[in-house]
């Protein structure tokens, strides 16, 4: 897991389960705080890449141990569904719009406007030549109605 001097990165620990669960096991927990990094310095855009880098590596190892993978945030609605719809952008090589429909079949969203603006910079840098046009994007990814 990367970690930047001076600022508080993120952490994975492993967690003893409480469950009624007969054998004796563990969850592992990774915790990172993207939302309130300022992109005023500068670093924040890569910052928060690094940090989308830390989570994507620990969803595929938990994955690749066929172990199931709860992503959460303090509201719910914005930056956890951020974190899961640049994951299937970066490692299922799904586009934006096809992540942002698959997550909000299933699960409310309501993402806001500064991370539709990390997800469409990420759009524009996973496919440079495509043709993207940023305000659909956002204007898709900014419906207030969660499930059809």
């Amino acid at each position: 897991m990367t970690n930047v001097p001076g600022e508080p990165g993120p952490s994975l620990s492993l967690i003893p389960c409480t469950c009624s669960r007969g054998a004796r096991h563990s969850w592992s927990r990774l915790k990172v705080d993207i939302s309130d990094v300022p992109d005023a310095l500068g670093d924040g855009p890569a910052l928060k890449q690094r940090c989308f880098e830390d989570i994507n590596e620990c969803i595929n190892a938990s994955t690749e141990k066929r172990k199931r993978v709860l992503v959460h945030c303090r509201d719910g609605f914005s930056l956890a569904p951020t974190c899961i719809i640049q994951y299937l952008m970066v490692k299922q090589n799904m586009r934006l719009i096809a992540a942002y429909e698959l997550l909000r079949a299933k699960y409310p969203v309501n993402i806001r406007e500064c991370h539709q603006n990390v997800l469409v910079s990420l759009e524009k840098a996973l496919r440079p030549g495509g043709n993207v046009d940023p305000e659909c994007f956002k204007q898709a990814i900014s419906r207030k109605v969660a499930w059809t």
